[in-house]
């Protein structure tokens, strides 16, 4: 959408949503060289270079963008969301170096890559900024969880929208849209205070797509993979980097969430828990 456009829509007093979907960082990784040579080679593994340069471009683009909205007096009016979808994937050292090797991109301390049902697959760096947030909140570290479908319900409250329910999905039956409005939390919400959402059920297929799951509830993740098909239980509070596995010593908590991972999943397109006997 034209930049005049959105001024005049906004001189209006109309809600515009302007979307900027960044192609980088992302296999195949390349960035010109101005970017890439900010970087010590091989810092991380070879070719890293070329994802850090790209996340050097993406800086600059985002400053860009800023800079604009300020020129033409949008940025006071203005909610700036960044968020990534996924954690770092495994990439082949192909599109890096042009050998075959693996080299998957670092989502250290956090276990796992996209494409798995851990925290380096789905917890992802998230701010909001721009002058319609309160000076108040600025600054804010909020740790509450925060699902991707909870935008939904949350810019419509921006928008001034009052029900986002889908009568024609309810109509036939189909699951009811789960967004939680973050509003105030975002708005008002303190570090270390707890978002409106305490649970989340999150769903991916795995290797020959057999179905793999993750339960989060309070303080504790429930994962059932090819790795662990009975079903690891952690503390993603105390231990984000999912490395001590709390069955034995909690197997009430986890027969406990397996029960309401299964009830969750009936509400869902796909009925039962996978690998789970």
């Amino acid at each position: 959408m034209p930049w005049i456009l959105l001024a005049t829509m906004m001189s209006l007093g109309l809600h515009v949503l302007a979307r900027y979907s960044f192609q980088s960082p992302h296999s195949p990784a390349n960035a010109p060289e101005k970017y890439e040579d900010i970087f010590p080679k091989a810092e991380m593994y070879p070719g890293s270079e070329r994802v850090l340069g790209m996340v050097g471009m993406c800086d600059d683009a985002i400053k860009n963008v800023t800079d604009l909205l300020k020129e033409r007096n949008m940025y006071d009016d203005t909610l700036i969301i960044f968020a990534s979808d996924n954690g770092g994937e495994a990439s082949t050292l192909y599109h890096l170096t042009g050998t075959k090797e693996w080299a998957p991109y670092r989502n250290y301390p956090l276990r796992g890559l996209k494409k798995s049902v851990y925290e380096g697959a789905m917890r992802v760096p998230a701010f909001i900024s721009g002058g319609v947030v309160p000076v108040s909140q600025r600054g804010t570290k909020l740790t509450g969880y925060f699902h991707m479908a909870d935008w939904l319900a949350t810019l419509s409250r921006f928008a001034g929208v009052k029900s986002f329910e889908d009568k024609r999905a309810e109509k036939h039956n189909l699951p009811k849209l789960e967004s939680y409005d973050m509003y105030d939390f975002l708005m008002r919400g303190k570090s270390g205070e707890k978002s409106p959402r305490l649970e989340m059920l999150l769903q991916q297929f795995g290797p020959n797509g057999v179905m793999e799951m993750a339960l989060v509830q309070g303080d504790y993740k429930l994962a059932i993979d090819t790795s662990c098909p009975s079903g690891c239980l952690y503390n993603i509070m105390k231990d984000p980097s999912e490395q001590q596995d709390l069955s034995k010593n909690s197997f009430g908590i986890k027969i406990g969430m397996l029960r309401v991972g299964q009830a969750l999943l009936s509400l869902t397109f796909n009925g039962s828990l996978p690998f789970y006997k």
